[in-house]
């Protein structure tokens, strides 16, 4: 009876506006499979632990799903051999982008290879190029392209078909709205930077942090860009609540999306859009944009570890060990007698000062330190003492973690550990810039035989590197 209901019927679909659609009561029975995501939660019962594994839908209760994910609902239905009846309003035209200047586009290459001087590449503009028409050609999508591949001239070849429009560019930190702003203003943009403090919507171009967006008016806005796409982690997040009331067309960025879970992706694709132009981080190193990559594996001295839970064994094993921390330093140190430029990842506020105390009292060296209690300015003037090279070491946490652009650093070491292939990806695009005198930059890695945990983890981090070719 199932099959001759599937055979006969029609799933009616409305498209509501550029943010939602909705289907009938059959659509949701029918569709749910094609926009779902799974959950897993392990229950504690009272032999072991027991994995439950939850399927959630992104259609919602009262049959609405994002705008976004209509071309995936589509290609369910076609392969399913499903009816479908697509009704699209007549309000939905009003948020379409406009016919692209192409005259203004070509002007704004000319531009990109001026400023670029020694460091363009035609390669590398070609494929950029390509991204950017794909995207102005879609109306609304994701673009994938790995740190320091040329994401503000992604951003800016769209922006540059559309000079009349006015375009909010959101991004999740204050740092960066600082270092975006700049980097649009070079290229003959009129920018305003919304954040803390600062309200001033009255340019071309508004940059501004997610934080600042809330109870402000986001009607005045012909499209939007977002920096960092997959922080739109959550359909329901602060992120999706600003993007939902903003029925225009939207682009997002990000340099992740391989690594991210189901659950974002469809959200990411839901209030984004599908991925319209992609250049993959070893496409890009055998084009020769990005520096390689150089595995250095570090064995950290024997560790007698007393405790038996993760958050333990990692505040014992990395936070506070002594051992440890020394061989950061230690290895930092050596870097530095190169003439290298080293960055020092840490997740934990109180491991960056350990780090601090042993190198100050060992090398008499100080380490600056970068986290969410440093202010914007001391941030700033560190950012710009690297890359004059007149500063050769960093620790930071996750403030830093992305979207920072530092070309000059020669080697990453990754103090904090780590299992998920998402953060250690981001992070190693810190330092894939690639300069005149820099072709590979160094990821450090350590392995500790103390946990089953540590162990664990740096498992997980080789499977990645084997993966992505970097051993």
């Amino acid at each position: 009876m199932g099959t001759w209901i599937e055979t006969m019927k029609t799933i009616n679909i409305k498209v509501l506006n550029s943010v939602y659609c909705r289907t009938d009561s059959y659509g949701k029975l029918l569709l749910a499979p094609a926009i779902s995501y799974k959950v897993s939660k392990w229950n504690q019962t009272k032999y072991k632990k027991v994995e439950q594994i939850k399927t959630i839908t992104m259609i919602t209760r009262k049959r609405f799903f994002l705008t976004g994910l209509l071309p995936r609902v589509e290609k369910y239905c076609n392969r399913k051999g499903y009816h479908l009846n697509i009704i699209k309003s007549p309000e939905l035209k009003k948020s379409n982008l406009p016919e692209p200047n192409i005259k203004s586009f070509h002007v704004f290459t000319t531009k990109v290879k001026k400023l670029l001087g020694k460091e363009y590449r035609e390669n590398q503009l070609q494929k950029q190029m390509e991204i950017i028409l794909s995207a102005i050609k879609a109306g609304r999508g994701l673009l994938v392209s790995p740190t320091g591949t040329g994401k503000t001239t992604l951003a800016l070849g769209i922006a540059s078909c559309f000079p009349k429009l006015k375009l909010l560019y959101m991004v999740h930190t204050k740092t960066l709205v600082t270092q975006t702003a700049k980097e649009f203003k070079k290229y003959g943009f009129k920018v305003s930077e919304v954040m803390e403090g600062n309200k001033d919507q009255s340019e071309q171009i508004i940059v501004a942090t997610r934080q600042s967006l809330i109870n402000m008016e986001l009607a005045n806005y012909d499209y939007v860009m977002i920096d960092e796409a997959h922080h739109l982690s959550d359909k329901d997040g602060t992120y999706a609540k600003i993007l939902k009331n903003i029925d225009k067309p939207k682009f997002g960025f990000t340099a992740t999306f391989k690594e991210t879970k189901d659950k974002v992706k469809l959200s990411i694709e839901g209030i984004i859009g599908q991925v319209v132009g992609e250049l993959t981080m070893e496409k890009a190193q055998e084009m020769n944009i990005l520096a390689k990559v150089k595995i250095r594996i570090l064995k950290v001295p024997k560790q007698f570890i007393e405790s038996r839970k993760y958050e333990d064994v990692y505040n014992e094993a990395i936070v506070d060990s002594r051992v440890f921390n020394k061989l950061v330093v230690k290895t930092t140190y050596e870097y530095f007698k190169k003439d290298k430029i080293v960055f020092i990842f840490v997740t934990r506020i109180e491991h960056g000062y350990n780090i601090q105390k042993i190198a100050s009292s060992i090398y008499n060296i100080k380490i600056p330190y970068v986290h969410g209690g440093t202010p914007t300015k001391e941030r700033e003037e560190i950012k710009k003492k690297l890359i004059e090279r007149k500063l050769k070491f960093v620790i930071a946490t996750v403030v830093w973690k992305e979207g920072l652009n530092i070309p000059t650093l020669d080697a990453i070491i990754n103090a904090s550990g780590g299992k998920d292939d998402l953060p250690i990806v981001q992070l190693i695009g810190r330092g894939l810039r690639l300069l005149l005198n820099k072709t590979e930059m160094d990821l450090v890695d350590f392995f500790d035989q103390s946990s089953n945990y540590l162990i664990s983890h740096f498992g997980n981090r080789i499977c990645l590197y084997c993966e992505r070719g970097w051993i």
